[in-house]
């Protein structure tokens, strides 16, 4: 089960998006991807040296999110929240964000906030390198897949590094739209894989 799943991750990261990315297509083999559940969500996810690649799956039509180191219910978590749109045509469309828990019960998007940098105020910024997605109207299913680094540099991005522990939060909701409250929330741990010296990135 964990091979098949993997490997629908590595046909989705692959896949075309209506995210555009910065290049980046490695993608781990899919022995390499470990995968949790709650609430749910199932979540899988690999890593690099220097990326996270990670699979969003649930029986919903609407949005599917994970969240790295939340400090309190949502507050400080990394979010990563998406859902997929399926226009007349039958085009099926990536709707990502890189969101940030502002507060307890509370999110906003990176590129909505803003830090001081000695005196200037920066913009945080969508750090998604990689997305793409479907979803199912018959199966009322959506999975999403996404890429993005492990350090930033962002100040609303939590560090992940290889070898370490990290609680996440997993949520799904109830439509295509990132406002709406979500249906259901959990919680789940995560530890990325070490990184051997001699390994090419």
């Amino acid at each position: 089960m964990r091979i098949i799943l993997a490997a629908s991750i590595i046909s989705l990261l692959l896949a075309s998006s209506s995210i555009a990315h910065d290049g980046h297509t490695h993608t781990p083999s899919p022995e390499a991807f470990h995968t949790v559940s709650s609430a749910g969500v199932s979540f899988s996810y690999a890593n690099d040296a220097n990326f996270l690649y990670g699979i969003l799956f649930a029986e919903t039509l609407g949005w599917v999110a994970v969240g790295f180191d939340p400090q309190k219910k949502m507050e400080g978590a990394n979010i990563i929240i998406g859902y997929v749109e399926t226009e007349k045509n039958g085009k099926q469309v990536v709707h990502m964000r890189d969101d940030y828990g502002t507060k307890v019960f509370g999110h906003e998007n990176d590129e909505d906030l803003k830090w001081k940098d000695g005196d200037r105020l920066v913009s945080g910024v969508n750090n998604i390198t990689q997305a793409s997605g479907v979803e199912s109207e018959k199966q009322k299913i959506t999975k999403i897949a996404f890429t993005m680094p492990l350090h930033s540099g962002d100040p609303f991005d939590t560090v992940l590094e290889p070898g370490k522990k990290y609680k996440i939060m997993l949520a799904k909701g109830p439509g295509d739209d990132f406002t709406k409250k979500h249906v259901s929330r959990g919680y789940a741990e995560i530890t990325l894989d070490k990184i051997k010296k001699d390994a090419k990135e």
